[in-house]
């Protein structure tokens, strides 16, 4: 016969068991309540504090005048991968001075990262089914539970463009090393352009030359460049020499757009950068959020009898298994 056999298991008999057994089934839920209400008292009151903002549909200011959406989900998932980096929890917990909150030696190496252990369990980001963003901080003051969601919401747009600006400022960096290579280019082959319009019977060249905008510079082949064109005997455009000018007309081009991107992404930095739209800022609420008496008590009660009835039955079928019944 097996413990765990349920063919055999005669349930009128075991609820006698369990009646025959009513001591333990009063006195270790009695217990159990009498250990909750205690834990409960023991345990610090921690208040709630919620917030809620609502992330915009792009980052120019000027779209979102003329067309003022929330975001969505994507807007959503961006501005809570914020809310949850390093960089905005060490801000929040440097600004409500959380090492002294959490009693950790600002001493240690690992200060902030033990710090930021404990505020991850009492702060939550959530996206609601509204594509809202939700902070909520549980704290042992409710003014300090509603301090920390305001920092969040405070530096939401500091921190957002701060994220923003560094991108756009590599990106400037990226197109202004490109624009000076091709730059470089530009003065090369108006070098060599120049040289070639000087020779006799290339009037086209020089003509064209003179059309188009020549820009200074220094290049290691320039001497070289012009004085090999200026050793050879044209008289007239030859299939070379033409792609020399198309070539140089496609650089200057490249330039221009260049230019113009520079120009767009340098806006971008001075301009002022859409912020996010904030529903509610977080208020002090003195209602206890935890422990709460009735939770424990009943959560003890559940978990006690379970317990108790499962440590029986268990008993029960040992017995059965050792007598052979």
């Amino acid at each position: 016969m097996s413990l765990f056999d349920e063919s055999t298991f005669n349930g009128p008999a075991f609820i006698r068991y369990l009646l025959s057994r009513w001591k333990l089934l009063v006195v270790v839920p009695i217990v159990s309540v009498i250990a909750a209400i205690t834990i409960t008292f023991l345990l610090p009151t921690k208040y709630d504090a919620t917030g809620i903002l609502f992330p915009p549909r792009g980052n120019d200011p000027e779209a979102v005048i003329s067309d003022p959406q929330f975001g969505y989900d994507m807007e959503a998932d961006r501005l809570i991968q914020m809310l949850e980096s390093e960089t905005m929890i060490s801000k929040v917990i440097e600004a409500n001075r959380l090492i002294d909150y959490y009693k950790v030696n600002p001493a240690r190496k690992d200060a902030m990262g033990q710090v930021g252990k404990q505020f991850r369990k009492d702060v939550q980001v959530i996206r609601t089914r509204y594509m809202s963003v939700v902070i909520k901080a549980r704290m042992k003051s409710p003014e300090l539970a509603a301090d920390v969601v305001n920092t969040f919401i405070d530096q939401t747009n500091t921190v957002r463009n701060e994220v923003i600006r560094t991108g756009l400022a590599e990106q400037m960096e990226s197109v202004a090393e490109t624009y000076q290579q091709i730059l470089e280019r530009v003065n090369l082959l108006g070098d060599s352009l120049y040289a070639l319009s000087q020779k006799p019977g290339n009037e086209q060249v020089q003509l064209l030359y003179y059309r188009l905008r020549f820009l200074q510079g220094e290049s290691a082949d320039r001497e070289y460049i012009i004085k090999l064109l200026s050793e050879q005997p044209i008289t007239m455009l030859q299939p070379t020499d033409e792609l020399l000018v198309a070539e140089y007309l496609f650089e200057q081009r490249l330039l221009e757009n260049l230019r113009d991107k520079m120009a767009r992404i340098n806006q971008r930095l001075t301009q002022p950068m859409s912020g996010v739209y904030v529903v509610d800022r977080a208020k002090p609420n003195y209602r206890k959020a935890s422990p709460l008496l009735r939770v424990n008590i009943l959560a003890s009660l559940a978990l006690s009898i379970l317990g108790l009835v499962i440590f029986l039955a268990l008993v029960y079928r040992w017995r059965k298994v050792q007598s052979g019944d």
